[in-house]
C-alpha cells in the first residue's frame, strides 16, 4: 500500500523530498479519524457519564487508539 501511495505521488509530480512527510501526515489523519469513530462508538455503546464510563474509555484507549506515529523519514525529508 505504501508503494502505491508513493507511486501516485510520483505520478502527480510531487517532489521526492516531500513524499515521506505527506505520507506521515496522511496516515496520522486516518488514525485520528479512526480514533474519533471508535470513541463515538464506545460512547454510544457504554454511555458517556459516570466513573465506570471514564475507566472503560481509558482501558479502550490503551487497546484501540492510535498513538503518535513515529514513521522514520528519509534524510531528504528531514531537511525540509
Amino acid at each position: 500500500m505504501e508503494g502505491d501511495f508513493y507511486n501516485e505521488l510520483e505520478r502527480l509530480n510531487v517532489q521526492a523530498v516531500k513524499r515521506d512527510t505527506i505520507l506521515t501526515v496522511h496516515v496520522q489523519r486516518i488514525c485520528e479519524a479512526r480514533d474519533t469513530v471508535i470513541r463515538s462508538y464506545h460512547l454510544q455503546v457504554h454511555g458517556s457519564s459516570g466513573a465506570d464510563a471514564a475507566t472503560s474509555m481509558e482501558n479502550s484507549e490503551n487497546k484501540y487508539m492510535c498513538k503518535q506515529l513515529s514513521i522514520p523519514l528519509s534524510s531528504a525529508a528531514e531537511e525540509m
